[in-house]
């Protein structure tokens, strides 16, 4: 009697449709796990760099506000800056030629600051790196801009550019 009312519950078990998951069901999930991988991978770095960024800007706006206070107690003053005078100018012309350079271009401009323009046709760029040394610790002249083309001979460049001198 036991065992027949049992095998008739395993025989109601096996014929009870199992439950399935439906398509729309599937399809919710999917996109469920989608999302939550999507704000993972992508959401949640970008919020990380947002904040990182955001906890700077009070030090920059204190840098601005320090920025701003220099620049209205300078307004309308000169700052005061070297000025390179015709006969520095010609004796630092004479110590190039004296190196065996061969110059197409030196002008001085007096603006504030000074600037001189300078032309090489051809210079070892070693050379050239050991001029720019020269020129900073001597006169104060640092490079504003250049330009440097590199020549048919190995090694040599032709180079344009600007120095300005800095106090």
């Amino acid at each position: 009697m036991i065992r027949a009312s049992v095998l008739q519950g395993m025989k109601k078990l096996h014929l009870r449709p199992t439950k399935r998951i439906s398509p729309a069901m599937a399809i919710g999930l999917g996109l469920c796990l989608l999302l939550g991988l999507g704000w993972y991978l992508i959401v949640r770095p970008l919020q990380a760099k947002l904040e990182l960024r955001l906890q700077q800007y009070p030090l920059q706006l204190a840098s601005i506000q320090d920025l701003n206070r220099n620049l209205l107690t300078y307004k309308n003053k000169e700052i005061p800056t070297l000025k390179i005078s015709e006969s520095e100018f010609s004796n630092f012309k004479n110590n190039l030629t004296s190196q065996g350079l061969q110059f197409s271009l030196l002008r001085l401009e007096t603006t504030n600051p000074a600037l001189i323009r300078l032309q090489l046709n051809e210079i070892e760029f070693t050379q050239w790196l050991a001029l720019v040394e020269a020129f900073r610790k001597k006169n104060g002249l640092y490079v504003r801009d250049a330009v440097i083309k590199q020549t048919k001979g190995l090694g040599l460049v032709q180079v344009t550019a600007t120095f300005a001198q800095v106090p």
